[in-house]
Order: structure tokens, then sequence, then C-alpha cells
């Protein structure tokens, strides 16, 4: 049994790492959502949670610090992106809602800073809240990563993502660089 948790476990990792991945193709390829031309697509993850929602990035209100690619472009130009780079429930789009079974949950979400280089956890005295990755096209950078902090946004260069079993005794990290890279490691991200 112990097998069998393992393999579904690392499954479970690999799905995850696939709806990134589903994500990044979406956003990259400039997929169009409803009636928005060029949004960003992406992921939200919670820690302590059995979900996470994939979202197209088509709302938000004002630009973000971390959301530098088309918000200054004329609006309907090939260039302009409607969103912020950061999941806004009731204006963002959602792609799609997964929930984890056999009682896998999202066990701890951590991030790398751009400004400091410092890494943020979920288990931190001030806890990294939510982490969102989204990819939008025309970018020198194939990410964006956004961590909630006492509800500020924080820009980050990587992103950690770990599962854990229902016992708790096994994890496995789905680690995003900044260039797109989305990979599992079996225990933690290098």
């Amino acid at each position: 049994s112990t097998f069998n948790r393992s393999v579904l476990l690392t499954d479970s990792a690999y799905t995850v790492a696939l709806s990134l991945r589903e994500m990044q193709s979406l956003g990259l390829s400039s997929r169009k959502f409803g009636n928005v031309q060029n949004a960003g697509y992406g992921g939200r993850f919670t820690a302590n949670s059995a979900a996470y929602t994939l979202f197209a990035d088509t709302g938000g209100g004002s630009p973000s610090s971390n959301c530098q690619f088309g918000q200054g472009a004329p609006s309907g130009s090939p260039e302009a992106k409607p969103g912020n780079c950061v999941y806004n429930a009731g204006t963002d789009g959602i792609v799609r809602s997964y929930t984890f079974s056999r009682g896998y949950t999202i066990s701890q979400i951590c991030g790398t800073t751009v400004s400091t280089g410092a890494e943020y956890c979920s288990n931190d005295s001030t806890p990294l809240t939510a982490l969102d990755i989204v990819f939008v096209r025309s970018n020198t950078t194939d990410s964006i990563m956004t961590g909630q902090r006492s509800g500020v946004s924080v820009p980050l260069s990587k992103a950690e993502i770990y599962i854990r079993d229902a016992e708790g005794v096994s994890t496995r990290g789905i680690c995003v660089s900044q260039v797109g890279q989305v990979s599992v490691a079996l225990t933690s991200c290098p």
C-alpha cells in the first residue's frame, strides 16, 4: 500500500504540473477567452487546500507592478493585455477547478522574491497566503509569479507547490521557474 500511495501522490503532482503546462500553452498562444483577446492564463494555489483554480486573467482592475507587459498598449492593439497577472475572483474567467481526491492537499506554497531573493512560505510567521502563476504572450520572461503576503502582492522569480498525502507522510513538489520550466520533485524543489 505504501508503493500505491507513492505512485498516486506522484500522479497527482504530475496532474498539477500538466495543468500549469496547459495554462502556459494557452497563455503563450494568446487564446481568446470568451470575448477577451490576449488574456494571460494561470493557476491560483493556496496552502492547506484540497483544490486549485485555473483561470484566464481577463480583469482585475488597475495594472499590477509585477505585470508590466502590454498594460500601456492601446486597447484593441495586438500588444494589449486585459488582466493584472493575479487571480481576481469575480472578474477573471475560470477555466477549470480541480479538487484532489484520496485526502491529498496542497500542504505548502513557497516563492522566492525578485527584489531580494528571500524565500517566503505559507508556514512562515508572515505567511505567503496565495500563489498565482500566470503565463502571457510576448514577454521576456515566460511566467509571472506573484505571492500574496499580508494582503500585498510580492513578485516572485520561483514558485513551489507541495502536495501531501492523506497520512501526512509523503510530499511531492511542483517547481516553476521564471523562464517557465515546470517540474516535479520527489521531495523538495532545488
